[in-house]
């Protein structure tokens, strides 16, 4: 497999600014990983946050344990952060995914043309 594939691959299927670790680009790397961690943190403490208040009526037995009963009180629960800042941030993670498929088959294209 090519240098330029598994840049590609990486990124695709690994982690954002996994191709980028394979082409030694580590500030790039670090950037692109740390902004997808941010979003990540900022869906899963939503999540978290609302399956551990489910899980505390459910051991107090405030609700059934029934998954008709359950399910409406995920939805009936309020999130943390705003609709809006939940959909920002989702669309936020795929655009850096995307950035970071496309620059490291540029970074990895630039590396061959210079070698």
């Amino acid at each position: 497999m090519s240098h330029v594939k598994k840049a590609v691959m990486l990124s695709i299927l690994a982690f954002p600014g996994a191709g980028h670790l394979f082409l030694r680009r580590y500030k790039s790397a670090v950037l692109l990983i740390a902004s997808f961690c941010v979003g990540v943190y900022i869906i899963a403490s939503n999540i978290m946050a609302k399956a551990q208040v489910i899980a505390d009526k459910i051991v107090y037995q405030e609700i059934a344990l029934d998954v008709e009963t359950i399910t409406q009180a995920i939805l009936d629960q309020p999130d943390i952060y705003s609709a809006h800042t939940l959909t920002v941030t989702a669309y936020g993670l795929f655009i850096i995914w995307q950035i970071s498929i496309f620059d490291a088959y540029r970074q990895a294209k630039k590396q061959i043309t210079l070698a």
